[in-house]
């Protein structure tokens, strides 16, 4: 007689079920379903002379394949919900709870062994889009294998924390950040160039459009007995003897 007990090996521990009646026959009837073949026979149509109308395990194989088809085609995240509390209210943080959620589910092994392994897997493409730009001046034509040795090399960075593969680079999550870092820095360094030309081009822009005005009150200031020597007191009266024109 087979045993109807089932353990199964959780992260958290054995777990313990029983097979009997583990799926009630509404189920099994629904798997029967599922098993039959969807499509009508080419002889069934002409005799019904039509498709016959879709059952509900055909819809659901349909659904099926277009989500299978919409996965393949796109690169989708997971997402973990953690719950704070077990009265689903907001504001409230059961800390035990949360640590016994993190450990059971096995996420804080799991980013240990993120951490361990290669963290990041960029394509060659993609990592010289992005690393590219703080490599050195003569280097901005390397190869994804030439860009990672000169990084390693210029960043002093550990050398099994990058491995370059047949289409992608690996880099351990030490690498990452650092790498990180550097082109931060790097894009940070850039951004105050790019400030300092526009701001020295507005300030010669505002220069250049107020030179007439400046030598014309120079002129103007000059006829009436003012130069470079002059104290800075005596402006207030001969602007109030230039009148009109220099307000003007």
């Amino acid at each position: 007689q087979v045993d109807p007990v089932v353990i199964v090996r959780h992260f958290a521990g054995e777990v313990m079920y029983n097979s009997i009646k583990l799926i009630p026959s509404s189920s099994l009837e629904l798997l029967k379903e599922l098993g039959k073949d969807s499509e009508v026979q080419p002889s069934q149509a002409s005799k019904s002379g039509g498709r016959k109308p879709k059952s509900t395990s055909a819809k659901f194989r349909l659904s099926l394949r277009q989500l299978i088809g919409k996965i393949d085609v796109s690169d989708p995240h997971f997402v973990r919900c953690i719950k704070p509390n077990t009265e689903k209210v907001p504001n409230k943080f059961n800390s035990p709870l949360v640590l016994e959620q993190l450990l059971f589910s096995g996420i804080l092994e799991a980013v240990q062994i993120r951490q361990k392994g290669f963290a990041s897997r960029a394509s060659f493409d993609d990592f010289l889009k992005r690393y590219s730009c703080i490599a050195s001046a003569d280097t901005k034509t390397l190869s994804a294998t030439d860009l990672v040795k000169h990084l390693m090399e210029k960043l002093k960075l550990d050398a099994g924390g990058m491995q370059v593969g047949k289409t992608k680079v690996f880099l351990k999550a030490s690498v990452l950040d650092q790498l990180e870092a550097v082109l931060a820095a790097s894009r940070y360094n850039m951004a105050l160039r790019l400030q300092a030309v526009m701001r020295s081009r507005q300030a010669r822009k505002h220069f250049a459009a107020a030179r007439p005005a400046t030598k014309a009150l120079k002129e103007s200031l000059r006829r009436v007995g003012w130069d470079d020597s002059s104290n800075v007191e005596r402006l207030g009266v001969l602007v109030d003897k230039l009148g009109s024109e220099a307000k003007a």
